[in-house]
């Protein structure tokens, strides 16, 4: 084990040789920056002051080529090789309620949802413990490690994971396709987390296969006897994957489920809404004060709905919970 220290004496952990820096401050129930855990996203920029790390991404997206210049790695993308003395760039938002750890689990069922997504049920050796929203890194030999968000409410044992089989995504399409009986997952990750506390109406908004942590969130509501009306705005180019969705969110009178199809060509049929999410809420969405907004999908529908809330409708920071992925 390598003792970490940052320059502000305010982190101090251990890491094993085999755990990247952000999964060894997280286990050891840390507040450290991160989001998507996957080098997409910049959260967890470190320096290196004293020390030796392997960087196992070097071009990861997250980081500019200007901050590569300046040394900058990320925590999620390094493992320590030696005692360190780093420096954080970010300030830490937030602790999970739950550490990580690693496990196995047994796929027992996987079903296709469209010619692209696809649900996989798993179950552990033992009680699989996260706050719903957040995610768990699945990981296949020689082929790396993938983020991907429970869609399930906790539910002991049992996890249900939804896939969408990326052109070329080597884990995804393995899962997709390959005979896969057991699986080493991480977790749980991920700060965007289902909250409840003086809201008057809860509203989820995904894009593709985000919709998995919108499912484990509204779905703990409403099987927790939730009163407030629950809002979900789902958008995909597929009319298949809005479909489905019909038929995966438990039954509620104050349950409204708003599917938006964003590719429309002259050979797809479809009675609903077409277009961007960003201009179909509002439609729909006559008070956005009193609300927790639950995000999940690309970046460039992040950034549209929250210039949507914050910019123009001024929902306050701190209501908006998401996760981009990448």
């Amino acid at each position: 084990m390598f003792k970490i220290q940052s320059d502000d004496q305010l982190l101090q952990f251990e890491s094993a040789s085999d755990d990247t820096l952000l999964s060894a401050a997280l286990r050891a129930e840390l507040a450290f920056p991160y989001e998507c855990n996957s080098g997409g996203c910049g959260a967890c920029k470190i320096e290196v002051l004293e020390g030796e790390v392997n960087n196992l991404w070097p071009d990861a997206p997250g980081l500019s080529d200007r901050e590569r210049r300046k040394g900058r790695l990320l925590a999620c993308q390094c493992k320590a090789q030696s005692d360190l003395r780093i420096k954080v760039i970010n300030r830490a938002e937030g602790r999970a309620l739950y550490p990580p750890a690693r496990f196995s689990a047994r796929v027992v069922g996987k079903r296709f949802l469209s010619e692209e997504m696809f649900e996989l049920q798993l179950e552990a050796e033992q009680e699989v413990i996260f706050s719903p929203g957040q995610y768990f890194m699945v990981e296949l030999p020689e082929l790396g490690a993938r983020a991907y968000s429970a869609a399930n409410p906790v539910d002991g044992n049992r996890l249900t994971l939804i896939i969408k089989a990326v052109p070329g995504g080597k884990v995804s399409c393995a899962l997709a396709h390959d005979r896969v009986e057991t699986l080493q997952l991480d977790g749980p990750y991920g700060l965007s987390v289902l909250t409840t506390a003086d809201e008057q109406q809860s509203v989820f908004i995904a894009g593709g296969s985000g919709i998995a942590p919108m499912l484990s969130m509204a779905n703990t509501l409403i099987s927790e006897g939730y009163e407030h009306p629950i809002k979900v705005f789902y958008g995909s180019r597929l009319k298949a994957e809005l479909e489905m969705a019909e038929s995966l969110f438990l039954s509620a009178d104050n349950l409204k489920l708003i599917n938006v199809l964003s590719n429309l060509d002259h050979n797809t049929r479809w009675q609903g809404k077409t277009g961007y999410l960003h201009d179909v809420i509002p439609i729909y969405l006559e008070c956005f004060q009193n609300t927790e907004f639950y995000l999940c999908g690309p970046p460039p529908m992040i950034s549209a709905v929250q210039k949507l809330l914050m910019i123009e409708n001024g929902v306050p920071f701190e209501s908006i919970h998401f996760d981009r992925f990448f």
